[in-house]
């Protein structure tokens, strides 16, 4: 599986819980990630996170990833990456997605 290269360097992570402006209830929660796409440095941004069946947030540990095929959407005929859905798999992984 082909992607850009996202790095997790620490397993930290913030939750959210509150009330929109809107007057909505959101609970969410965020790690720090890194995107490799060729240039000098890469660059910063967040990804969501996931519950397990118990309601606890599951961060992705330390290390190298790809983003899944789900995380892509097209929207007006354009290929954009859902940012509030987005799943990363570990780029070792990613071999065993692609053949299944």
């Amino acid at each position: 599986m082909s992607g850009p290269k996202i790095e997790i360097a620490s397993a930290e992570f913030r939750a959210m819980k509150g009330t929109s402006k809107q007057g909505k209830a959101y609970d969410m929660a965020m790690q720090d990630a890194y995107v490799h796409k060729g240039e000098k440095y890469p660059e910063k941004f967040e990804v969501p996170l996931q519950k397990d069946g118990n309601g606890n947030w599951v961060p992705y540990q330390p290390g190298h990833y790809t983003v899944t095929p789900a995380s892509y959407q097209v929207r007006d005929g354009r290929l954009a990456v859902n940012a509030f859905e987005m799943q990363l798999v570990g780029v070792g992984a990613a071999d065993k997605v692609r053949a299944a």
